[in-house]
């Protein structure tokens, strides 16, 4: 990530710059692999000295990446400087973690400006790292956020459609449901009841010319004499 900062240029100046303040804070309280490698990429370095941009108001801000870029240079090519910048930084920051711990914060006190000028790095690193950390924090709250929202989407549809399907298997006038076509036999034909035998008064119906032909056949010769005449 410092390489990478160190390739910013123009409006990013301040990026730049703090990435030169974290490396010289790792050169002299890191690991001395953190020097060594710095020193085998010096010219990426070397390169910000001609660091150049004027803001809007023709203020020159690069002077203070071209500033930074010639200090780290140099510290670099002299070892028995860094050496010794190296001893002081690493009792600095021993004081400072006894100063966090509760010891006298006399003792921790800057002797000179080159201690609190380290003191002021350690500050701004332990700061910049805090920051990094909170906001890694954050983009992880965030991305389980999303992440549940995207879930809850996705099954909201399913719920939907569960809910429909068992809305239209229910009769909403409580009537049983149809059964299925080929699961039974033909229903039988409807039966038409036969004509009933007897009257509407529940009697059975008489044949009016079929009594007078009764009662005529009845009658004898004499009396049939009688009626005709």
């Amino acid at each position: 990530m410092v390489w990478k900062r160190l390739n910013d240029h123009g409006k990013n100046w301040r990026h730049v710059y703090k990435a030169m303040t974290l490396m010289e804070y790792l050169i002299k309280t890191g690991s001395e692999r953190v020097a060594q490698q710095c020193r085998e990429n010096i010219y990426a370095v070397q390169t910000l000295k001609d660091f150049q941009y004027i803001d809007r108001d023709g203020k020159d801000q690069g002077v203070n990446v071209r500033e930074k870029a010639k200090q780290l240079v140099t510290l670099l090519k002299d070892e028995e400087r860094l050496r010794e910048e190296r001893i002081h930084a690493l009792k600095t920051k021993e004081k400072m973690a006894q100063t966090s711990s509760g010891a006298d914060p006399e003792q921790a006190w800057p002797q000179s400006s080159g201690e609190e000028d380290l003191q002021l790095q350690l500050a701004l690193a332990m700061s910049k790292e805090e920051a990094e950390q909170e906001e890694r924090l954050r983009r992880g709250d965030d991305l389980r956020l999303q992440m549940a929202i995207e879930e809850s989407k996705r099954e909201k549809p399913k719920s939907e459609e569960s809910t429909l399907m068992e809305l239209s298997a229910v009769d909403p006038w409580g009537a049983p449901a149809a059964t299925t076509v080929g699961s039974a036999g033909p229903s039988p034909p409807p039966t038409v009841p036969a004509p009933s035998a007897s009257g509407p008064w529940g009697t059975a119906p008489t044949d009016p010319w079929g009594m007078l032909a009764f009662y005529y056949l009845s009658f004898t010769s004499t009396e049939l004499q009688i009626l005709n005449r």
